[in-house]
């Protein structure tokens, strides 16, 4: 037969609750946060994203007829109106009755930047005039500088549509032909950097 059980007989109920009562007892009391009051008055919120940014301008015009006060920051195709916590009950319902007349539409193709495109020239058409010497007495001289420059704007421009094509995807795409181009580009500058010494003004 198996030997009965012992041991301390279980809690009831009350004396549960009791312990748990005590346990919150004694917890310390934390004082208020700062925003038990709810936001303040002067600090900004977004009430609105826009792909086009003449609309979002329109609608800043459309909130400063009203007495309310906005800025417009973001990144192209994400351009947020933000106005005072205080104004954005109002400023929502003139969004509303904006966007009726003035419908926001996402842009037909990518936005595309050239940052790195003109960067690119830049380093490129530089690295080859300190290639040359610094001499560009020659007109040869300036045909490698410029063909160069070409050669480091057509990277830059891989670079930008990658980022183009991050901003509306969500991730970076590259093409066969983007592999195949730079591949190219790299055997021209190598090209390039091993004929350097004939370029050179004797």
């Amino acid at each position: 037969m198996d030997a009965p059980l012992e041991g301390k007989p279980p809690r009831s109920r009350e004396e549960i609750r009791a312990y748990l009562d005590s346990l919150h007892s004694a917890q310390p009391e934390l004082p208020p946060g700062a925003m038990q009051h709810g936001l303040p008055e002067d600090v900004p919120l977004v009430v609105a994203t826009f792909y086009n940014r003449d609309v979002a301008r329109r609608f800043q015009d459309r909130l400063l007829r009203e007495g309310i006060h906005s800025t417009l920051g973001g990144t192209p195709g994400q351009w947020q109106v933000a106005v005072d916590a205080a104004d954005r009950p109002q400023a929502a319902e003139l969004l509303a009755l904006h966007l009726q007349h003035d419908p926001d539409h996402v842009p037909r193709g990518p936005i595309r930047s050239f940052d790195y495109t003109l960067f690119g020239a830049c380093i490129a058409a530089t690295l080859a005039v300190c290639a040359l010497g610094g001499d560009l007495r020659r007109l040869r001289s300036y045909l490698v500088v410029a063909v160069v420059g070409i050669c480091g704007a057509l990277v830059g421009s891989f670079i930008d549509r990658a980022r183009t094509s991050l901003r509306r995807t969500g991730r970076m795409q590259f093409t066969l032909l983007d592999a195949l181009a730079t591949i190219a580009l790299v055997a021209l500058a190598a090209f390039l950097w091993t004929m350097r010494q004939q370029w050179r003004v004797p």
